[in-house]
């Protein structure tokens, strides 16, 4: 049975055969949760439950900087 990676386990791995020759590089990954409550007339609605994950990339190099986002993970 193959092994599953996890999401933050395949991006850990992609960024780190990644090459370059810019002065620096930096790739944050986000993940959040959320649950929302409300109530409307009184009447308490059914919970919402969200998630969301995005990334991005920053570039410096020869006085340049770069950026790069992705909320599509």
């Amino acid at each position: 049975m193959p092994i599953t990676l996890s999401l933050s386990e395949r991006i850990h791995t992609a960024a780190r055969q990644l090459q370059s020759h810019a002065e620096f590089w930096s790739l944050r990954v986000v993940s959040r949760r959320d649950t929302e409550l409300g109530v409307r007339s009184g009447v308490a609605e059914p919970p919402r439950i969200g998630a969301d994950t995005g990334a991005m990339l920053t570039v410096v190099d020869r006085g340049g900087i770069g950026y790069s986002a992705t909320a599509d993970l």
